[in-house]
């Protein structure tokens, strides 16, 4: 499973802005990579790209079997495509910055759509895949920011990363099990999804995959799921809880920090929770931590809104500022933690293992 780094908040709006423009939202787009030749016709299965590109409909002729990519790449006033059955491939930046483009019926036959097809389809409110497809490519539909409902059918063996970020008006999503995971940024900064069903058979919810979703309130996670990545569910604003699979074992770096979660339950099997997980998560008043917990990352529930925590007795290794904690009222820890980890019994030295903010005198209890 792929590791995202965390990003400085300068750089994540750097990325954004760079994004922003590559859509023509600031500016115009720079055609980087589009190929200079015309895609010609083979053996008369490929599209040819039409001469003018301010054409606003367009029908496909029967018996094409490829769009290629670029085709009709920044066809900025182009409205509706009619695509026939025979149609099996969708090119890399087939429908690129067509911001116009409203509606498209993709056939029954289709098998694969490319990198980036549809990015920047702005005004594309409905796509409705066929039973049958089996791949969607990195991107593929990323800034279409007026779809409402993704539901990806169970013969799609393969979503790229960012297949659907940034979707603003997407309320709605289904994840298959066929795909094996739910891939890194698959629904970055989809502000409106509410309602995502994560089917059993799902190994993993790889980096980002929700980061941003802020109207989310509530995450059902399979069983079968038994790793998170890296900032899976930061920056969730409203998300109030979420169901953790029993086969999980830790709770990665970032995972949750900024979002709303108010309740936590982890599994017993949960050994590690990673750096800054639950940073400024200010609406978490407590947390079970299970009874298997080993490690502490560093500022993992920095600025959270914790009044109490219960330590277990299997934790040996707590980073800094673990418990910078502005209304932290109360910490039972055992005497084993505190020993392995060279820890005197008074308040000086609580606070700097702990991490306590200045002012800040929680009661500490010592159990055997």
């Amino acid at each position: 499973m792929k590791s995202v780094k965390v990003l400085p908040a300068t750089i994540l709006a750097l990325v954004m802005l760079v994004s922003a423009a590559a859509c023509g939202k600031t500016g115009e787009p720079q055609k980087t990579s589009e190929p200079q030749s015309t895609p010609q016709a083979s053996e008369g299965k490929k599209l040819e790209k039409p001469a003018d590109d301010t054409i606003e409909t367009f029908t496909v002729p029967e018996g094409v079997t490829e769009i290629p990519g670029y085709t009709f790449y920044d066809f900025r006033n182009l409205k509706e495509v009619i695509i026939p059955e025979s149609v099996t491939e969708i090119g890399e930046q087939a429908f690129y910055q067509c911001r116009a483009l409203e509606k498209i019926t993709l056939p029954s036959g289709l098998k694969k759509i490319g990198e980036f097809a549809f990015d920047c389809c702005v005004s594309l409110k409905e796509i409705v895949f066929p039973e049958g497809l089996e791949e969607i490519g990195h991107f593929a539909f990323d800034d279409c920011e007026s779809i409402t409902e993704v539901i990806i059918p169970s013969s799609v063996k393969t979503v790229g990363r960012s297949a659907f970020s940034r979707c603003y008006s997407l309320t709605k999503a289904v994840v298959p099990s066929s795909i094996g995971t739910v891939p890194e940024s698959t629904f970055e900064y989809c502000k409106k999804l509410t309602d995502v069903t994560i089917e059993e058979g799902i190994t993993a919810v790889e980096g980002n995959a929700f980061f941003g979703c802020t109207a989310l309130k509530t995450v059902k996670i399979p069983a079968s799921v038994s790793a998170i990545g890296e900032l899976a569910f930061a920056s969730c604003d409203l998300l109030e809880s979420i169901t953790f699979p029993a086969g999980l074992t830790s709770v990665p770096k970032g995972c949750f920090q900024y979002s709303g979660i108010s309740e936590v339950i982890l599994p017993d099997g949960i050994v590690e929770i990673g750096d800054q997980a639950f940073l400024r998560c200010k609406n978490l008043k407590s947390i079970d931590l299970g009874d298997k917990l080993q490690k502490l990352g560093k500022q993992s529930f920095m600025s959270s809104g914790l009044e109490e925590i219960t330590l277990p007795k299997t934790l040996e290794s707590v980073d800094s500022q673990v418990l910078y904690c502005e209304n932290l009222k109360k910490v039972t820890v055992t005497r084993n933690t505190l020993e392995k980890n060279s820890v005197s019994e008074d308040q000086a030295s609580f606070k700097d293992f702990f991490g306590f903010p200045y002012g800040v005198t929680p009661e500490i209890v010592i159990t055997d």
